[in-house]
């Protein structure tokens, strides 16, 4: 069958409105080559493919003008399919049959993505020569699925899953470069897997370096979220709640001896609510705990926290002083916009700022 890569090549780049030129540059290729594959003379490298299929926001087998390539919702069905050998016992036969499906497309890196996860959720009922051949199938599947581009989900997952079977083989190395793929902001089960990696090499160190900087990502992150839903309690008239939330996330960033400008603004959220809620006690209290931190501000917020003594803190853009300044600053500003000079409380603090 006569391929047909060179005019769908030169469609889409049309379609696209890119020129040879543009096309070359984003693979690495000259002009005369592009020329040949729109022509027909050549055909592209099959390790261009892959490259040539994104630039021009196609999958590698629309690209090929596969007719047997699989839809979106035809590899779920045959996972469905495959689950029935697995969930019958009959182990052998299910990989063959995925094997089969896979041999048929070739191109389908999802399929195979969908079977590798398969094998994985019955690898604890395997033993022996059939627990070895699921093993060394879903990690070869699982190479294959990392090179998936949409959707980035299915992507990451593949290199969570390949890392995962790479600690059961005990390579380490493999592990870790897979693991490493992941972004920061990775789910817990995720950090679990990294932090374990460095467990099983020994590299005790390096396991609580990255737990500590994961806690305290994730302790920002709970406070970035109470924050915002003070925020909201405040603007729909809640008081209590956002005065609660506002609570809530000084408690965490002092359960953690983080001393930071979020405690400082979370406790004025409290005399704000405080003071709407004709709360003068609870309102001189918040004013007074949030000077005393703002006079307690450090070039770090987490200098001599031994719970964080491991994190590299991010480089201070400007100093504890100019940080206090900024702060008192910026609390000036909100009291006049909030016309709160009148309120006794208040203005005893702008004169102490």
């Amino acid at each position: 069958m006569e391929l047909q890569i060179g005019r769908i090549i030169r469609e889409r780049r049309k379609h696209l409105n890119l020129t040879q030129e543009n096309l070359a540059i984003a693979v690495g290729v000259s002009v005369p080559a592009v020329s040949k594959w729109e022509s027909g003379s050549s055909y592209p490298d099959i390790t261009l493919l892959l490259p040539i299929a994104c630039t021009l926001n196609l999958t590698v087998d629309e690209l090929l003008d596969n007719p047997g390539s699989l839809s979106v919702e035809e590899v779920p069905k045959l996972g469905e399919k495959a689950k029935r050998y697995f969930e019958q016992g009959d182990y052998l036969n299910g990989i063959s049959f995925c094997q089969k499906e896979i041999t048929e497309n070739p191109h389908c890196l999802l399929l195979q993505y969908h079977f590798a996860a398969i094998l994985i959720n019955y690898l604890s009922v395997l033993d022996g020569s059939e627990y070895t051949l699921a093993l060394q199938t879903a990690i070869a599947w699982l190479e294959n699925a990392t090179q998936i581009q949409e959707p980035v989900e299915i992507k990451l997952a593949s290199y969570y899953y390949l890392g995962q079977m790479y600690l059961n083989t005990e390579e380490y190395e493999k592990a870790e470069e897979a693991l490493k793929k992941l972004p920061n902001d990775i789910g817990l089960d995720f950090a679990s897997s990294i932090a374990l990696l460095f467990i099983q090499k020994k590299e005790y160190d390096k396991a609580e370096q990255f737990c500590q900087e994961k806690l305290y990502i994730d302790v920002n992150y709970a406070c970035s979220n109470l924050a915002f839903l003070a925020d909201g309690a405040y603007k729909t008239g809640d008081y209590e709640k956002s005065y609660d939330l506002s609570s809530k996330e000084v408690e965490l960033l002092d359960l953690f001896k983080i001393n930071s400008d979020k405690t400082i603004y979370a406790l004025w959220q409290m005399a704000l609510c405080a003071n709407l809620l004709a709360d003068e006690v609870r309102t001189s209290q918040c004013l007074n705990q949030m000077m005393n931190r703002i006079d307690a501000l450090s070039d770090s917020p987490i200098t001599g926290n031994a719970l964080f003594e491991k994190v590299k803190a991010p480089t201070q853009v400007v100093s504890a002083e100019m940080s206090k300044y900024i702060v008192k600053d910026n609390l000036k500003a909100m009291i006049i916009n909030n016309d709160l000079m009148d309120v006794q409380a208040f203005s005893q603090i702008q004169k102490r700022l």
